[in-house]
């Protein structure tokens, strides 16, 4: 199975993604856009896996976690080349400590929230108004290639461990 560990967003969060979202739609018909439901910040993408071990990986990751808060301030968009077009901004340290505990050391934390079809030019970054939340636990998703793009499927989650809404939740 295709794997990847990432932390969710909350609703407000996702109201918010979507407001600076869909005029860009309008103005970028080119681009095949993320849905709602798959937006979110990796971790780690794991590739082909058994999802026992990684869900041990993750585990043992949100253990040790010393309750740090999981927190996002994204103010910048960008593109990685013609291939993915992203929001990020700045993430609390125990962000890449979680991404490092997975075995990630090279972390560039984003969300992913489209990617040219092929012809199709990838928009200039707009401004927009800063997003500030925490994030609401890490998930273990598969990854299915289909044609019409990635489908994700939900096979774990991690609230205890994570610091959500300022409360640790470590069990």
């Amino acid at each position: 199975m295709r794997l990847f560990a990432a932390l969710a967003f909350s609703e407000t969060t996702l109201n918010s993604l979507e407001s600076i979202l869909t005029p860009l739609r309008n103005l970028s018909p080119g681009l095949r856009w993320i849905p709602r439901e798959n937006l979110h910040l990796t971790l780690r993408f794991f590739g082909e896996s058994e999802p026992e071990r990684v869900a041990g990986l993750m585990e043992s990751a949100v253990a040790g976690m010393d309750c740090r808060s999981l927190e996002f301030t994204f103010n910048r968009m960008g593109s990685f080349g013609r291939r993915v077009l992203w929001i990020g901004g700045r993430v609390s340290p125990g962000v890449g400590a979680l991404a490092k505990a997975l075995g990630n050391p090279s972390f560039k934390p984003h969300v992913t929230i489209a990617r040219p079809s092929r012809g199709a030019d990838v928009p200039e970054p707009l401004d927009f108004r800063p997003i500030s939340g925490v994030f609401h636990g890490m998930v273990l998703f598969e990854s299915i290639l289909a044609p019409g793009g990635a489908v994700y499927r939900k096979l774990g989650r991690w609230p205890q461990g994570c610091c959500l809404e300022n409360k640790c939740l470590l069990s």
